[in-house]
């Protein structure tokens, strides 16, 4: 099973009014209706991150072993596809929109991970995703081929960063500050490392679990450690407020101290060259 199926059930009743479905999805911006004579789909696509999943209604239930299920419970042959390679944070914001649908359309849910139909819950679905997920891959591990893994803490960091970016460059926007998009790479033993750009002499924010800045000097790039960096600056940098933890970002008052202890200190030579390394997406990063 490449993706994760969730399918929807309702308390002795069957009825499904498709049209109504039809006019909640229109809604969200992220959907997009398809239909033929198999099957009504909407299409979700988070705007930022590029998470998917696919609801689909159908002729026929899609629901296996259903006879061993509360008979109170009926299917609707309504259900949601989530690709097994989503991230915990893609899959939170998924079900987001899960919990909408459950509660306007008055629906359960039902996983092969559940031992029965259960009202919507998003720790258990969550939670019921991840193990499908882990014994997935480690049945196919081949299927790994072309993802890197992270840790869930860092994946969330980085995922919830580029989601609420837009935000942040917004409010620096008035005050000539720099959010930096992040940069993957990775090592020839699979190692991921997160870099930011911070052109010398700007105001910037530095986002939580990056491991090098690429600080662009004339025509030239250095590569600075940013936990080295941190030890020499954090003092005269500032938490951004009201945001990720551990985001921080140069303000002005402060601007001259760190370019001035930035340039004076003598940075440990990294072990790589940037050349060296392999450019890779956040769509191939898998927690």
């Amino acid at each position: 099973m490449s993706v994760f199926h969730l399918h929807f059930f309702k308390e002795k009743s069957r009825k499904i009014d498709v049209n109504a479905l039809i006019e909640f999805f229109d809604r969200y911006e992220e959907v997009t209706v398809e239909m033929d004579e198999e099957s009504v789909r909407f299409l979700y696509q988070h705007p930022r991150l590029g998470s998917k999943a696919t609801f689909y209604i159908t002729r026929k239930s899609n629901v296996p072993n259903i006879y061993r299920l509360n008979p109170k419970f009926l299917d609707l042959n309504f259900r949601m596809d989530i690709p097994i390679i989503t991230s915990d944070y893609g899959v939170e914001k998924i079900l987001n929109l899960v919990k909408n649908v459950v509660n306007v359309f008055d629906m359960y849910v039902y996983s092969e991970a559940f031992e029965d139909v259960l009202a919507f819950k998003a720790e258990t679905v969550l939670k019921a995703f991840a193990l499908v997920k882990e014994a997935y891959f480690k049945k196919y591990p081949e299927m790994l081929d072309g993802f890197y893994q992270i840790s869930k803490t860092r994946l969330n960091e980085i995922s919830r960063y580029i989601d609420e970016s837009l935000e942040l460059q917004l409010y620096y926007k008035d005050l000539k500050t720099y959010v930096p998009k992040y940069v993957f790479y990775t090592t020839p033993n699979k190692s991921v490392l997160v870099l930011v750009e911070w052109q010398e002499g700007t105001l910037t924010v530095f986002p939580p679990s990056t491991d090098y800045i690429l600080l662009r000097q004339n025509n030239q790039i250095k590569e600075l450690n940013y936990n080295e960096f941190l030890s020499v600056t954090n003092k005269f940098l500032l938490d951004v407020p009201g945001f990720l933890k551990d985001t921080k970002v140069i303000v002005k008052k402060n601007a001259r101290k760190v370019f001035k202890l930035t340039k004076k200190h003598k940075f440990t030579k990294t072990e790589f060259d940037i050349k060296d390394l392999k450019h890779i997406t956040y769509q191939q990063l898998i927690d």
